[in-house]
């Protein structure tokens, strides 16, 4: 069956066991989609995070996240090509494993975030068999797989800044990207261009602690 109407979309979803509701707000006529486990705060139901598909011009329709005030805007040419995305999206926040006391299901969530140049992960577990909880965090780059799903789940960054810069700013960039001098002189044959590419928070990072050394730089989502 072809998908052309928000009530096509949110049965589509249901049909998968998604909890998508056809929402109006900001963004306009939307079905917003649940991403990660859901819990209760203060009798209503909240979810992790959410993603929303939202109409655009004719048949193309976008599929839109929040991110630390940033928005991300996939736009996809059919509404079932933005519902079969939001599906694989919707796998990526549900993480199970065994759970190390009893051997039940064990749900695993984990998310990463940048304030003030500087970098927090947290990682947390809990078991519904037995209850077990645990909870973890560290001060930078996530662990390596849960690095790649964070990127998966939202998008692969870039850096880019001009040719020109002062010897200051070019002794910063140097630091923070642990350059040698042929390294750096490499990199300047390059520029203007990518400085560097990671998650949003590693990139956000980057561009906070380079901005003190009055270095001017763009993110955008690499594509």
């Amino acid at each position: 069956m072809r998908l052309i109407s928000h009530i096509d979309a949110v049965e589509e979803l249901l049909r998968h066991g998604i909890a998508a509701e056809r929402r109006e707000w900001s963004l306009g006529d939307t079905v917003m989609v649940p991403l990660g486990a859901a819990f209760e705060h203060s009798g209503t139901v909240v979810f992790s995070s959410v993603a929303w598909l939202v109409p655009n011009s004719r048949d193309a329709w976008d599929l839109v996240q929040m991110l630390s005030q940033r928005e991300r805007r996939r736009r996809f040419s059919s509404l079932e090509l933005a519902v079969a995305e939001a599906l694989e999206l919707t796998k990526l926040y549900d993480c199970m494993g065994a759970c190390s006391a009893c051997g039940g299901v064990e749900h695993l969530s984990f998310g990463e975030w940048c304030g003030l140049g500087q970098m927090t992960y947290w990682i947390a577990t809990s078991c519904g068999t037995c209850g077990a909880c645990s909870e973890a965090d560290g001060g930078d780059s996530l662990p390596e797989e849960l690095r790649e799903i964070e990127l998966r789940r939202h998008g692969t960054w870039r850096l880019t800044t001009s040719a020109e810069h002062s010897p200051r700013a070019w002794s910063a960039i140097r630091a923070e990207l642990a350059l040698g001098l042929p390294e750096l002189a490499a990199l300047k044959r390059t520029l203007p261009g990518e400085l560097f590419r990671g998650t949003l928070a590693e990139v956000s990072r980057l561009q906070a602690r380079l901005a003190r050394a009055h270095v001017q730089t763009e993110l955008h989502e690499a594509v």
